[in-house]
């Protein structure tokens, strides 16, 4: 009983470290140790608190589906849809935003006006 809220807490860790593994194996066809670092490497990279985020709302809805033995048949696609949308979210460049041209010199007026 003593190790057990360090065991959650390792387990959270290691869940959170790992949440990209499947994406990047599917969809980059990584071995396993490989889509391991290069997720720690995303979640550790930039933006935590999107992560963080991200990784509470999953378990979540994870969570509230695994209470009922049914509800986990619906809301697992939903909470894997919704890692995957983020995932897909993370490997788009970010657009580049480009200043709009100066506008044409205004024309001088006629007759000295």
């Amino acid at each position: 009983m003593l190790l057990f809220l360090p065991g959650v807490l390792f387990v959270l860790a290691i869940s959170f470290c790992c949440i990209y593994m499947l994406p990047l194996m599917t969809d980059r066809n990584l071995g396993i140790i490989d889509a391991i670092k290069e997720s720690f490497s995303m979640v550790t990279k930039k933006q935590l608190v999107d992560h963080v985020v991200v990784f509470i709302l999953f378990v979540g809805i994870s969570a509230i589906g695994s209470s009922v033995f049914i509800g986990s048949l619906f809301t697992q696609p939903l909470a894997t849809l919704f890692l995957m949308s983020v995932y897909n979210g993370l490997e788009k460049p970010a657009p580049e935003t480009t200043t709009p041209p100066e506008p044409p010199p205004s024309p001088k007026p006629l007759n000295g006006q």
